[in-house]
Parts: C-alpha cells; structure tokens; sequence
C-alpha cells in the first residue's frame, strides 16, 4: 500500500507521509495560522467566477485517523477564504498527496512520468489543472489529467478545452463526457490517484456506494481517492440535506435540487487494514467488523482516515454566491430560524448573524490489492465462526 495513514491538511512537509504539527513560521504574530485570506464583509464577497464558490467564516480542524485523537484547531473565526480556489487549500487536500504517491512510485522504480489522475465531477477543469501545476512545480510530472464530467447543459467542457488551447491549462488534461454512475468511462485499472470534489453529493443515498464502487474500478490496485464533500458528519438523520434542499428551492425559485449530502458512514462502513488487528469485545462488535469487511470486499475500497473544514454560512453568503435579491436572502434567513428550533447543534451565530454550519470533508481511500483481499476474507470467516449460530446471517 502507498501510504496507510491520513496526511495532516497542513503538513509543512510535501508529501512527507509523516502527521507533523505545523511549523512556526506557518503562523503570525497572534499564533493563528496564516491563510490566503479576503478581510471583507459579506456583501462584498463573491466576485471570482471560478465554479463553486463558497465564502464564510472559517475555521480549520483535523483529525488524523478515522478512530481516536481529538481535532486540532487551526483559527481564524472571522477570515474569509474560498476554499475552492485557494491554492493552499487545493494543495493541502489533494495535491501534497498525490506528490507523496509519485514519489512511493519513483522508491519502487516506477516512473511518477507515468502518473495518471482523474477528476470525477471536476466541471471546467479548474481543480485538475490547479492539482497538476502543483505537481509539476513539486517536480512530479504526471502523464495525463483525465476530467470525467457529466456536463448536462454542454458548456463545462467545451470552456475547459478552449483553456487547454489557449494554454491557461496544462496541455496533458483530456477530457471524458460521463455519468460515473452510469458507467466507468475509462479502462479499468488505469488511473493511479482519482479527486472527487463536492460531486457525490448530487447522487442519492443509495447511489452513494455505486459511485465509489465506480470509481474503484477504475482505480490500478493500491490507487488513491480523495473524496471531498460538504456536509456535517454528525447527522445520520439527513437534516442538512433537508435544510439545502430547501435553500435550493429558495435559490432556484421552486426547482429542488435532488442530493443527498453524507455524513460519516461513508467513510466508517469500510474497515480499514484496522479490522484485521482489532480485540473483538463482544457479538455486537463482530457483526460490525464483519458488516465493514463486506463493504471492503464489495466495493473494493478500504477507508483509512478523513479530516475535515468547519465553516459558517450566513444567509447574506448564498446571496454573494447565487446573486440572490433581497427577498431571497430574508427567506434563507427564515429558515435557518425556522431549523434551529428544532436543530439547534447545526447553527452558530457569528457577529450578531445566524450562521449554518458546515463542514468541508475529506474522506481518504486506497484500492485493496490482492494481499489484502485474500486477508479480508480470512479475517472475514473467522469472525462469522465466532457467531452464535442464529447469528450467522
């Protein structure tokens, strides 16, 4: 396996493989970590194009492994960051992994030349050709950047090959018209590292798994997925899907938007290499180890940590990001009223203003190789032996 634990999003090391502390010249005078920071109020915010936008109070934490360890926060409440274009963002969650893969390539004589990432759901490219101008620049030169792109409306694509052309994008980005869940649109096991960002949130609950078994088809044995979403990971119940749900309907004026945003089952349900070395406690346990191993085995994926960005949405930051008029802005304020009577843990004021919170997460996954298949599958009989009979299934 390339690497089996999860990278600190702020790991002063590229690629280091080591969960390291920031370094002190990463912070200013006041001890808050320094970002690429817009100090501006909401109703000057949105002006960058770059597909979605999302601005909002930040704050920055992490939790290294899947299991244990409390999050570390890195500040500021009250600085403002577009987390999908910031560099550093895009660095810290994607590419700084990607260049510790190249290089696992290069120790065992492969050629990080030969290096293929596909974007699932990256609409014009932007993410893509940020992610393999930072590669080049860390000296990893991967051979093809693959947008897999359902477009639905013909533009996204067609925008991100005149930028190919004019040279604003790196000429080794190609570009795949698809629908992951219809299909795997490139051979199998032949991409090397896959990004998803803020995509699975447009399929269904149920079409959550058929989009990671997918994209793990694609995937050559012991490939990378970097699966990154907004979401709250505490909220098995859907309540935030609901509440967007009903700010689409505000934003689209009636047109409700059918997604399904996850929480952190879709990382918890794969197992992980930790299900081979775990003291079983009781039957309950069991059953749960066996449950996570068949969803290794089905899907072909196994989890090994997430870290997350917590962030606030005011109501005045939809109307920044959709140019919403006024009447549009009281209404998501209304709601968000209206929510946090029953569902107080999902909001926070900030400054006098009713805020939505969210969290922008990154789930970490490998392809299972042979070795650990076979492994798997032991383990996974064993553990149905040590069932009571009326257990077994």
């Amino acid at each position: 396996m390339p690497f089996k634990e999860s990278h600190n999003y702020f790991d002063k090391d590229e690629g280091s493989g080591e969960n390291t502390e920031p370094a002190a010249d990463d912070f200013d005078e006041t001890g808050v970590k320094k970002f690429e920071t817009i100090a501006k109020p909401y109703s000057e915010l949105g002006q960058e194009k770059h597909g979605l936008n999302i601005w909002g109070d930040i704050k920055i934490t992490r939790r290294s492994y899947l299991y244990g360890g409390p999050p570390t926060e890195f500040g500021p409440i009250g600085s403002y960051l577009n987390l999908y274009t910031s560099p550093e963002i895009i660095k810290r969650g994607f590419t700084n992994e990607i260049i510790y893969y190249g290089r696992k390539m290069a120790s065992r004589g492969e050629s990080p030349e030969d290096l293929v990432v596909a974007d699932v759901g990256g609409y014009d490219g932007f993410l893509l050709n940020t992610v393999m101008r930072q590669l080049e620049e860390s000296g990893i030169n991967a051979s093809t950047g693959i947008n897999i792109e359902a477009d639905p409306k013909g533009e996204a694509l067609p925008a991100m090959q005149k930028k190919v052309e004019s040279g604003e994008y790196s000429a080794k980005l190609r570009a795949v018209k698809a629908n992951i869940l219809e299909n795997v649109p490139v051979e199998p096991e032949s991409v090397d590292f896959v990004i998803s960002r803020c995509a699975i949130q447009y399929s269904t609950k149920e079409q959550h798994i058929q989009f990671l078994k997918n994209i793990a088809k694609m995937l050559k044995e012991d490939g990378q997925l970097i699966l990154q979403f907004p979401g709250i990971l505490e909220d098995p119940e859907g309540t935030y899907t609901e509440i967007q749900r009903e700010i689409s309907k505000i934003v689209t004026k009636g047109i409700e938007f059918k997604r399904d945003f996850p929480d952190s089952s879709i990382v918890s349900k794969f197992g992980g290499g930790y299900v081979r070395n775990t003291e079983l406690r009781d039957y309950s346990f069991v059953t749960e180890l066996i449950n996570k191993i068949d969803m290794q085995l089905e899907v072909g994926l196994s989890s090994h940590g997430y870290d997350k960005i917590d962030w606030l949405m005011s109501p005045e930051s939809w109307g920044d990001r959709f140019n919403l008029d006024s009447e549009q802005i009281e209404e998501i304020r209304q709601l968000y009223v209206r929510f946090q009577a029953t569902y107080p843990d999902l909001f926070e004021e900030e400054d006098g203003i009713l805020c939505l919170r969210t969290q922008l997460v990154r789930g970490m996954f490998h392809k299972t190789n042979k070795r650990e298949r076979e492994a798997d599958t032991q383990v996974q009989n064993q553990l149905k032996g040590m069932l009571p009979n009326d257990q077994e299934n």
